[in-house]
């Protein structure tokens, strides 16, 4: 059954019968005045100054009229046309964000004179915003629905508790009405919601990149003490003996020779701890290069591909980088079987593919993970733990911050 236009003829009663009544008692006080001063006709000009002030004083009590008749038509929260006009004003004004949604929740139930309402809103990645009125409500069964858009482009949708065909034609006016200053309205939610969700996207980025840098300052400097502690054991047990054959006093040819192949161990036990550092080849021959001198030196089979990788276009630093990853992965990765190492290039873009029969062990994945995060790059590990696939991707040019090369005492 169509809901009657009742509220809306009682107001107009209303405030035609609160004018009459206003015009009346002004008329009449007059009179009374006049009475008890004991003129009976107090005469043209008094009622020509009557009817000035009543002129004067009609659009104040039309005003005061209007509002009662609301309260009195309505109830207590008034006409729905001016609760329309207020959430448009508030929405063009100062509206927080967060109070568009419940604030359109609950000018909706009042210009529908609903018992409850919901507004959604849709965001671009699927997810959706719900907001019932009142609030915490949330067994609000719309029974008529209405598309909220910005332009042609949807972005939520205005529920209301009163069926289709109980709602008048002046309600449904109301609420066409109110469809378009609340698209716009959620349409502005959503765009903030949605710079809110990049903005925490970003700051998350930025403490993993902080947490990254840190683990590799951490790693360098337990790199650096494992290096200092190899040339210990290497290079100065041998320095020590020469020194102590040079230093006695009797010296012979015998003790002579014995010092210098002491100091040529020496020698050789630092030329291989900065192989490790790094490698002569990749600063003399390049990536590959390097890369097949470190392949050639392992126990287990590697089999090293590389397809339009163009060495001149890559900077040194992302050089260096890709060596220790490709090493430090084929190291890792040998234990379980044979390693396949492949090298493209994707658009602007060094990619890096390591395949063999097994994962990388966590450090190894995490070391790998940091290097590559510190240049920009991503890290993919995919397919089964049997036959596992490493992919890593460098820009061909080094960030300002990622430094010139690997640390002293940073090896694969």
């Amino acid at each position: 059954m169509t809901r009657l236009r009742s509220p809306d003829r009682l107001r107009q009663v209303c405030v035609v019968a609160a004018m009459a009544l206003f015009v009346v008692a002004v008329y009449g006080g007059v009179r009374a005045v006049s009475a008890l001063a004991g003129d009976t006709d107090p005469g043209p000009w008094v009622w020509l100054a009557v009817t000035a002030l009543v002129a004067a004083l009609a659009p104040a009590a039309r005003r005061h009229a209007e509002r009662a008749a609301d309260r009195i038509a309505y109830g207590p929260d008034g006409d729905p046309h001016a609760a329309m006009t207020r959430f448009v004003q508030r929405i063009s004004d100062t509206l927080a964000v967060d109070e568009v949604l419940p604030d359109l929740a609950r000018t909706a139930s009042r210009v529908a004179h609903s018992p409850g309402t919901e507004v959604r809103l849709w965001l671009a990645d699927g997810a959706e915003w719900r907001q019932t009125w009142p609030p915490g409500r949330d067994d609000v069964h719309a029974r008529f629905r209405l598309d909220l858009q910005r332009g042609s482009n949807p972005v939520g949708q205005l529920g209301v508790e009163v069926a289709e065909d109980q709602l008048s034609p002046a309600d449904r006016e109301l609420l066409d009405g109110l469809a378009g200053p609340a698209g716009l309205a959620l349409a502005n939610v959503r765009l903030t919601y949605e710079l809110r969700g990049r903005l925490r996207q970003a700051t998350e980025l930025a403490e993993q990149v902080r947490r990254s840098r840190e683990r590799l300052i951490g790693a360098r400097g337990a790199q650096r003490r494992r290096f200092a502690a190899e040339v210990r054991d290497r290079v100065d047990a041998h320095l020590a003996v020469s020194a102590g054959t040079l230093a006695d006093g009797a010296q012979t040819a015998d003790m002579l020779e014995r010092a210098r192949v002491q100091a040529l161990a020496a020698l050789e036990a630092l030329r291989e701890l900065a192989t490790g550092l790094y490698p002569p080849a990749l600063a003399d021959g390049g990536l590959m290069d390097a890369l097949e001198h470190h392949v050639d030196r392992m126990a287990r089979p590697v089999t090293l591909e590389a397809a339009g990788v163009e060495e001149a276009r890559l900077a040194p630093a992302v050089r260096a980088a890709a060596y220790f990853c490709a090493a430090g992965l084929a190291d890792d990765l040998a234990r379980h079987g044979p390693v396949a190492v492949r090298l493209d290039l994707d658009g602007d873009r060094l990619r890096l593919r390591v395949g063999a029969p097994g994962r990388p062990g966590a450090d190894t994945a995490q070391i790998i993970r940091d290097r590559v995060d510190a240049f920009g790059g991503d890290l993919a590990v995919s397919g089964p733990p049997d036959r596992t696939e490493v992919t890593a991707t460098l820009p061909l040019r080094a960030p300002a911050d990622a430094g010139a090369g690997p640390a002293v005492g940073e090896r694969p």
